[in-house]
């Protein structure tokens, strides 16, 4: 239904010229690929980006940029990381620290993706006073997430515990505000940080399983793709 009514909304703003609702709607498209873990996310981004690139809606470019990096994290984060450097540049340009929160947490998983921990580790530690103190609930949570993994990314012991504590802990904050959605993100990276200690692999493998399932019934296909690899490595 909300493919069927964005598909919609797209020829609706196309007859009325509005130029601006088109590339909001390819927005939302992209969204919707996205979470499916679908290849199309690609273009419906691609088109959200170039449409607001001409109409100088700077801003919105980085949050198109920025939704695209996301994605693409999962799929070829060398790429990802141009676009999310662009989007947290904008971002602090303009002073929405909460979006710059957002991207910066997320480049941080872009270079670690690509195996540069020391510089991932950095980034986030460079945008610690913003990302901890972002007024908006979801863009400290997405921060603090991104922080959480980094760490536990060393594998010594004491940093996954804390990374695995503060992700529980995150976790809790989620249900507490009924963000259904990030609980299940939230499910899949705390699986993750279990799974590198011996003490918690089988509650971690355990938690996969739960979210792979869930996912799959809620059509969540990228994170369902990310649970079943992190069960099988």
């Amino acid at each position: 239904k909300a493919e069927a009514s964005y598909r919609e909304g797209i020829e609706i703003f196309t007859k009325a010229g509005d130029r601006g609702g088109v590339a909001a709607e390819y927005s939302g498209l992209g969204d919707i690929a996205a979470a499916r873990g679908e290849g199309a996310a690609r273009t419906e981004y691609e088109r959200a980006i170039k449409t607001r690139s001409e109409l100088g809606l700077q801003a919105l470019v980085a949050a198109s940029k920025l939704a695209y990096g996301t994605y693409l994290l999962g799929v070829a984060p060398r790429e990802a990381e141009p676009l999310l450097k662009e989007a947290a540049a904008t971002f602090r340009e303009v002073k929405d620290r909460d979006r710059e929160a957002w991207a910066v947490g997320f480049l941080g998983r872009a270079q670690l993706a690509l195996g540069r921990r020391d510089e991932a580790l950095r980034t986030i530690d460079a945008a610690r006073a913003i990302g901890d103190r972002a007024a908006y609930f979801r863009a400290r949570l997405t921060f603090q997430i991104n922080q959480a993994v980094v760490q536990a990314s060393s594998g010594r012991p004491d940093d996954v515990e804390r990374a695995r504590k503060t992700l529980a802990s995150l976790l809790q904050e989620a249900v507490d505000h009924g963000m259904v959605n990030r609980q299940i993100e939230l499910r899949l990276e705390l699986g993750r940080v279990e799974r590198l200690s011996p003490a918690t692999a089988a509650a971690g493998k355990t938690r996969l399983q739960g979210v792979a399932k869930d996912a799959k019934a809620r059509q969540f296909h990228a994170i369902a793709k990310a649970a079943a690899a992190a069960l099988a490595s």
